[in-house]
């Protein structure tokens, strides 16, 4: 072993291979493109354009970049459509010749931002990113949960009840900046062991992660690491960090008793704490209200179903943005076309729904009015789809056609189509004209300002108010409760209790005890206060209601395991679950760098949904990685190229893993 441990320098392979190019620079831009088909075949769908600023034959040295634009357009035309509805659409990539050798076509730059060249990066950053902002949106009422304590995050994400309560509170509750740190206490041993045992072996590797400032912490932080809990361990702990949503003050001798719950893992908790405490975490507004009434019971859960909205479901029969329902359930929004217009004029009996990513065309079409739907899309004819145009005050759609080629005439843009209805034509947009206009035998005139709209990936629609809200019915079917008193006391019954039976009292309860659990089976706390102040003045021994559904903690505890194997599972199918980046940890500079970067050598079924809530953190990471790696590549040297392009490449499999999985329960 070599005593001089600072000599020695960790190896990496460089994962992206240079391209080798002519020694003839002006056939560089045909070989660049020829590379970025090979490289990003992808590319091809968004009109590559190859720009070489700067050339130096001597040296063989280029610099310049490849312009990717979309084929599609927002509002093109000029008018007073926001900047941030019309998208951005246009991606650079960066290009790097160095003794002609081109650097690999793997990175772009987009909204100010470097980030690495994937296909779903560049659709995202390519595809009408604001295209729903168009939509205006009443905000939901807020409860006076939200009134009085606004969002407050949580470990893991989320949105509090309360405010923090101070140290030591099991109200309180912060979030890591450090991923190693939130994720600290599940790391599974046989991967502590693996790191250990790797690091203790490689001395070079020892020696660089110990010299290096940004890692040389979490280092010691591993160092000093103890092994995950057993099962048990942990679901208690998992316990103290549910997030309540109902939540009861009582007042008691010699301060407050706080009772909280997550009907969504149902494991009640109570702590005593003083009035200085309960100040702190509550308000002065709660704290006055239960020293006035004695307790306060607050509930934050959301409505079943959305039969508000449902009310309202009509036939269509104005053009406007709407809510629609296909035949299987699923909800969408977008714009729907009651009556279409033929190119002779006539109005065709059908209706058309179009959102940018899905459509439907048939007779009728039920939905629930959002908007008046005037901010529509306006894309480049391609494909299925069909021109709208404005028609006084409303927005008139024509018959549905597939666009198979454009030629270019003295009056513009004419499009070859044929429609649904099978007539072949050529459509050409004139100025001046206001509705659609024979020019001659099966060529037709649009007005100047006539957009495209596609109609892709049909689905069937729901066609009546009635099945409208019947779907919505089916899948909140209540189950009831029976309320029953001796007068004094109050004891609950039916088949939502048997599961309450085991984490909480149902029988003989006092009138607070009971609003409590009236809340967590989805009661509003003052309705039913009120209705057993009617009870008592009518002379009732019983009340029904509907409960909600309530899950329990050991029941979220069990699906959320088996999620988190299903969503390992899917993180897989891209790549390894887990990478082991210990050598690039220790030649990164950024300790937020370092961190996310060794983190991925400990991710497991029971941490991926913390992973999950850092994806933002991750991105950032990404892209600073991303921008240092562009540097590197432009003359920095205090960064291996290899080292970047492995720790960027890893990272965005895991970022894209845990996107595709949608919301992750926290275990």
């Amino acid at each position: 072993m070599s005593l001089f441990l600072d000599e020695q320098k960790l190896s990496f392979e460089k994962l992206g291979m240079e391209a080798r190019l002519s020694e003839d620079p002006t056939v560089w831009h045909q070989q660049v493109l020829d590379e970025l088909y090979r490289q990003v075949p992808y590319a091809s769908d968004y009109n590559p354009k190859i720009e070489l600023r700067t050339i130096d034959p001597e040296r063989m040295y280029g610099l310049g970049h490849v312009e990717l634009i979309n084929k599609l357009a927002i509002n093109a035309r000029d008018d007073d459509t926001p900047p941030a509805l019309k998208g951005n659409q246009r991606v650079i990539l960066p290009i790097v010749i160095q003794d002609a050798l081109l650097k690999p076509l793997d990175l772009m730059i987009h909204d100010g931002k470097v980030e690495p060249v994937t296909e779903e990066r560049l659709r995202r950053a390519l595809f009408r990113p604001n295209l729903h902002e168009a939509v205006r949106e009443r905000p939901g009422d807020m409860s006076l949960i939200e009134q009085l304590y606004p969002p407050h995050r949580q470990f893991g994400g989320g949105r509090g009840l309360v405010s923090d309560a101070g140290a030591g509170s099991k109200l309180a509750s912060a979030r890591p900046d450090s991923v190693l740190d939130a994720i600290m206490d599940t790391i599974d041993e046989d991967h502590l062991v693996a790191f250990t045992e790797k690091v203790a072996s490689d001395v070079t590797l020892r020696s660089s992660l110990i010299k290096n400032t940004a890692s040389r912490e979490y280092l010691a932080k591993l160092a000093a690491a103890v092994p995950s809990a057993s099962g048990f361990e942990r679901f208690k702990k998992v316990a103290s960090t549910i997030i309540p949503n109902v939540m009861q003050v009582q007042k008691i001798d010699g301060g407050f008793r706080i009772k909280t719950a997550n009907t969504d893992a149902l494991a009640p908790s109570v702590e005593d704490v003083s009035r200085p405490e309960a100040v702190g975490a509550l308000g002065g507004d709660i704290v006055s209200a239960v020293d006035r009434d004695g307790a306060v019971t607050l509930a934050n859960q959301e409505e079943q179903g959305d039969a508000e909205l449902d009310a309202a479901a009509t036939v269509v029969d104005t053009f406007g943005f709407y809510k629609v329902k296909t035949m299987d359930g699923r909800e969408m929004s977008g714009w729907v076309f009651p009556q279409l217009m033929d190119l002779d004029g006539s109005l065709l009996p059908m209706a058309a729904f179009a959102n940018g990513t899905e459509s439907g065309m048939q007779e009728v079409i039920a939905g629930s009015f959002l908007d008046d739907g005037m901010d529509i899309p306006d894309m480049l004819p391609s494909g299925t789809g069909m021109f709208v145009f404005h028609d006084g005050e409303n927005v008139q759609g024509l018959v549905p056609m597939e666009i198979s080629g454009v030629t270019e005439t003295p009056e513009g843009a004419s499009y070859i189509c044929e429609t649904v209805m099978g007539t072949r034509c050529e459509c050409v947009k004139v100025p001046g004209l206001q509705t659609v206009t024979p020019i001659s035998e099966g060529r037709y005139g649009l007005p100047e300002k006539c957009g495209f709209m596609s109609l892709e990936n049909i689905v069937d629609l729901v066609a009546t108010p009635d099945e409208f809200s019947k779907q919505a019915q089916a899948r909140a079917i209540p189950t009831a409760v029976r309320v029953s008193t001796d007068g004094n006391t109050y004891s609950f019954s039916g088949e939502p209790v048997t599961k309450l039976a085991g984490v909480m009292d149902t029988d003989f309860l006092s009138r607070n005890d009971a609003t409590f659990v009236a809340a967590c089976l989805g009661y509003s706390p003052q309705q039913f206060v009120s209705d057993l102040q009617g009870m008592r003045k009518h002379g009732h021994y019983d009340l029904w209601f509907k409960a909600k559904p309530v899950t329990t903690l050991k029941e979220k505890y069990a699906e959320a395991k088996q999620s988190a194997k299903g969503t390992l599972a899917k993180i897989a199918s891209i790549g390894p679950v887990r990478f082991d980046l210990s050598k690039e940890a220790s030649v990164l500079e950024d300790p937020a760098a370092v961190d996310k970067v060794l983190s991925l050598g400990f991710i497991n079924a029971e941490n991926v949904s913390i992973f999950a809530g850092y994806i933002p953190e991750f991105e950032n990471t990404i892209a600073r990685l991303s921008e240092l790696l562009m540097a590197t590549r432009l003359g920095l040297q205090s960064v291996d190229e290899g080292a970047l392009q492995k720790s960027i490449i890893h990272l965005d499999k895991v970022v894209a893993g845990l996107k595709t999985l949608g919301r992750l329960p926290q275990v």
